[in-house]
């Protein structure tokens, strides 16, 4: 039997996802974007009042193998602690793997136990990454996760050069200028490369997904399509996080919905992509050491709108769809040019 390319994969579980429901329309007057958060929140459950996420879990891919390694990967377990999730360490994954990187899946409270294995695919199997990212939200999902944070480092030039390619931003303005000078020349020329490659498929998500050949981008898509068929929310951080919801949202417009943008680092990329769908971070500390940073510090963000939200009456209005779909989605379109499976 022949598997399924990653194009017809991705286009049967956009098939199954729907947005959630806005229970009012209007947020609890008074508590500006924390009524906004648990207008969200609320209609991600289902419910009003919403409830406090009792089981939140992270999956954060970082490029070192120990985190223990990186002094910013030890801080982000301390800053972890602080808020109540813990990050465990997971190894390598099964066929298509290997050790260029781990996951990390956190749990909450501190001591709650079960992990996924996750990992990078192998020789730029961006299939097996989506698939693992698919694997990596229904573990989590199977395990009684309510809400799940998502975050993947050392994949900026991709995730970059993929909202260049969406949103029509040159290169030179969609890369900050938060490096020194020789850097910013290479991250430009590198994201220009992949843009060349990529617009050649503008209007197949699939193929430019497999074309920017990162596996920390494919993995992000699945978990995050994956969820959104799964109803559960998502706290989205970093470039790629930014990046692989634009993507998802492409495939999947009513996916949008199920997710809040964590936080900026201060990239254009991440502000063209909360422009494109609608969406305001819920804190812009402009943190870049380590994607997941903010996704960690809005968790206390969600546990507050549901604590100040309880026991109040629901707030006028009618039910309706959670976000209008990002705008000029592509719709029906012809085959990929030849050569391109989009797996």
């Amino acid at each position: 039997m022949t598997e399924p390319t990653l194009a017809a994969t991705l286009a049967e579980l956009a098939e199954q996802i729907s947005p959630p429901t806005v229970l009012a329309a209007e947020p609890p007057p008074g508590l500006g974007r924390l009524g906004e958060l648990a207008r969200w929140l609320a209609a991600a459950q289902g419910r009003w009042p919403p409830t406090e996420p009792a089981r939140i879990r992270a999956v954060f891919l970082n490029p070192a193998v120990d985190p223990a390694d990186r002094p910013a990967d030890r801080a982000a377990g301390e800053l972890a602690e602080l808020v109540g999730v813990t990050l465990a360490p997971v190894g390598t994954a099964a066929v298509g793997m290997t050790s260029t990187g781990t996951a990390a899946v956190g749990t909450a409270p501190v001591g709650s136990a079960g992990t996924a294995s996750v990992g990078t695919a192998a020789g730029g199997t961006v299939a097996a990454a989506v698939d693992a990212g698919l694997r990596a939200a229904d573990a989590e999902v199977d395990a009684g996760a309510d809400l799940l944070l998502a975050a993947a480092a050392g994949a900026d030039v991709a995730g970059i050069a993929l909202v260049a390619a969406a949103t029509a931003f040159e290169p030179t303005d969609a890369v900050g200028r938060g490096l020194d000078d020789r850097a910013w020349m290479r991250t430009v020329a590198a994201v220009r490369d992949l843009v060349r490659a990529l617009r050649r498929y503008g209007a197949y998500p699939a193929e430019r997904l497999s074309t920017v050949d990162s596996p920390a981008l494919g993995l992000l898509t699945g978990l995050l399509l994956r969820a959104a068929q799964r109803r559960t929310p998502v706290l989205v951080d970093g470039v790629a996080g930014c990046a692989a919801a634009l993507l998802a949202a492409e495939l999947a417009p009513g996916a949008v919905g199920w997710w809040q943008v964590a936080g900026v680092a201060g990239s254009p990329a991440e502000t063209a992509v909360l422009d494109r769908l609608g969406l305001r971070p819920l804190l812009n500390l402009e943190v870049a050491a380590v994607p997941g940073y903010a996704a960690l510090l809005a968790v206390p963000l969600v546990r507050a709108a549901a604590r100040l939200t309880a026991g109040w009456p629901e707030p006028p209005g009618t039910a309706g769809p959670a976000l209008a779909a990002p705008s000029d989605p592509p719709s029906d379109p012809p085959e990929p040019p030849s050569g391109m499976d989009g797996g």
